[in-house]
C-alpha cells in the first residue's frame, strides 16, 4: 500500500500517468479557484491568499507552469546524468501524477481559518500549516521517486541532482509566474 502512496511509478508511468496527472491537475485548479489557494511556485501552495480575486485562468495557468518547469528541468538532468535512455513522456507523465497531494490542499483549505491580521496566529492556523507542510512534503517525495525511476538514477547521485533540480525548476517557475501573471 506504501508503494502506492509513494512510488506508483513502477505501475503507472507514460501516457497513461500523463493524462491522469492533468485530470487532476485540472481539478485541483477547479477547486483552487473557489478555495483561493495558489501553488505559485514548483513546491508553493498558498492558502487564502488574501481578498483579491483572480481570474480563473489564473489558477489554471500556475500548476501546468509548474509543471511545465518541473518536466523541463528534470528531463535535462537526466538525458545528462542518465547512462539509460530518458523518455520524455515518462518525466512529463510521472511528474503530472506528482501533482496529486495539491488536491488535497486545495480542498483543505475550504476548511482553513480566515487570517486578516497575521499577528494573531490562531492554533488552528499552525495546524493547517503542518497539514499543508505535509502534503507538500509528500508530494517532493513522489517527485523524487518519479525523477528516479524514469531517469533511472541511484544513490546519492540521485538526490543531489533531485536537490538542485528541484530548486532550479522553483526558480524558474516563480520567474515565470511573475512575468506572465503578475
Amino acid at each position: 500500500m506504501t508503494t502506492w502512496f509513494f512510488n506508483p511509478f513502477t505501475y503507472i508511468a507514460g501516457f497513461k500517468s500523463l493524462v491522469i496527472g492533468w485530470i487532476i491537475i485540472l481539478v485541483t485548479a477547479c477547486i483552487a479557484y473557489y478555495s483561493h489557494t495558489h501553488f505559485d511556485g514548483a513546491i508553493d501552495a498558498h492558502l487564502h491568499a488574501g481578498n483579491k480575486m483572480y481570474p480563473a485562468w489564473h489558477y489554471v495557468a500556475e500548476p501546468f507552469i509548474d509543471w511545465s518547469s518541473l518536466v523541463l528541468v528534470f528531463f535535462i538532468t537526466g538525458r545528462i546524468f542518465s547512462i539509460s535512455t530518458v523518455r520524455f513522456i515518462d518525466i512529463a507523465g510521472t511528474f503530472a501524477f506528482t501533482r496529486w497531494p495539491f488536491f488535497f490542499l486545495a480542498l483543505i483549505n475550504f476548511l482553513a481559518p480566515e487570517t486578516k491580521d497575521l499577528s494573531h496566529i490562531s492554533l488552528q492556523l499552525l495546524f493547517f500549516a503542518f497539514v499543508s507542510l505535509g502534503f507538500c512534503i509528500w508530494m517532493i517525495a513522489l517527485m523524487y521517486n518519479a525523477f528516479r525511476v524514469s531517469a533511472n538514477i541511484k544513490g546519492s547521485k540521485s538526490v543531489w541532482l533531485f536537490i538542485i533540480s528541484l530548486i532550479v525548476a522553483e526558480m524558474i517557475s516563480k520567474i515565470i509566474l511573475h512575468y506572465t501573471l503578475h
